[in-house]
């Protein structure tokens, strides 16, 4: 019969032989990810958001940067709230990451949520986002100044075309409108294109998508550039809405975050794999085909970026009368 403390080490070797089959040691060095990750997206498929998170599961299986792939899966609805509402209930979890854009901040606010931000684990921001202010090529309106000096004049006269009320052209038409005094409508419409498609048949002013949806048709003329908040390599001659005197404090990123209590492991392994991602060709290639910003930023530092936005957008959001009482 064997002694109490052989069978003890028996089955100390037994358990340590099943978490390293299994995984179910959540992320112990050396041996994370033993699994497929799954990366949720808040966006439809095809969508920016979905765009950015199977381009950077393709480049992280493609150069092997890990040992197990990302499969990104779409949970549409509620500017964000299923996609976040899922992955929050998934604590100590480091195989279920999910997209965190500005609505990431400010949904809980409009949606009137019990969670936020601060029930994540930062991994690491991607990219940072532009919005172009655009109009039909026969507009009276040659500039932004024309637009704001217009709307001042005759308040609530002029209609921007965008997204949901809860997206970031909303928000960035409360900041300028807060400089300036001046007043214009917002209408939302469904889909990316969808203020493009009224911009160009005169059903709305001005609209404000990202490049990379309209540079075909400012190429052909069909649509006038007027404003960027942040510049554009191939629009050079485009003024910033600093360098018109309406400084922007919006830093439209784009990151990951996982559940909170995930392990130290865990998150350095994530953020080390997203750091080789975007030293990548394939990753450049994205970067110029998108018209986006690289924005690189580790979990920590990612981290203290949210915590200051979460300020500028939740009070935008509270002045907008978008917040839920």
């Amino acid at each position: 019969m064997r002694s109490p403390r052989i069978l003890c080490l028996v089955l100390l070797e037994a358990t340590v032989a099943f978490v390293l089959a299994t995984g179910c040691g959540r992320a112990g060095a050396g041996i994370y990810p033993t699994k497929p990750i799954e990366a949720v997206c808040h966006g439809a498929a095809g969508s920016s958001a979905d765009v950015l998170l199977r381009t950077m599961a393709d480049i992280v299986e493609k150069e092997k940067i890990l040992p197990q792939p990302m499969a990104v899966v779409n949970k549409e609805g509620g500017s964000g709230a299923v996609a976040f509402a899922y992955v929050v209930e998934k604590k100590e979890d480091p195989y279920t990451l999910v997209n965190a854009p500005p609505i990431f901040l400010t949904t809980p606010y409009t949606q009137g949520l019990k969670f936020s931000y601060k029930d994540f684990t930062p991994i690491a921001n991607l990219i940072f986002e532009k919005t172009l202010f655009v109009v039909r090529s026969d507009s009276p309106f040659k500039s932004l100044k024309d637009i704001i000096e217009t709307a001042k004049a005759k308040p609530n006269t002029l209609n921007q075309g965008g997204g949901a009320v809860t997206a970031m052209d909303n928000y960035i038409r409360g900041i300028i409108q807060q400089q300036t005094g001046a007043q214009w409508k917002f209408v939302s419409f469904t889909g990316s294109d969808g203020a493009t498609t009224a911009t160009l048949g005169g059903n709305v002013d001005f609209c404000s998508p990202n490049p990379s949806e309209v540079m075909e048709l400012i190429r052909a003329g069909k649509l006038r550039p007027l404003a960027t908040t942040r510049k554009i390599a191939s629009l050079p001659d485009v003024p910033t809405l600093d360098e018109l005197g309406f400084p922007f404090a919006i830093k439209h990123f784009r990151g990951i975050m996982a559940p909170s209590g995930i392990s130290a492991e865990a998150k350095k392994t994530l953020e080390e794999a997203y750091g080789k991602a975007v030293k990548t060709e394939r990753w450049k290639r994205y970067l110029e085909e998108t018209q986006v910003d690289d924005g690189f930023m580790a979990g920590d530092e990612f981290g203290k970026l949210l915590v200051d936005m979460d300020k500028v957008l939740a009070d935008l959001t509270d002045s907008l009368g978008l917040k839920k009482k």
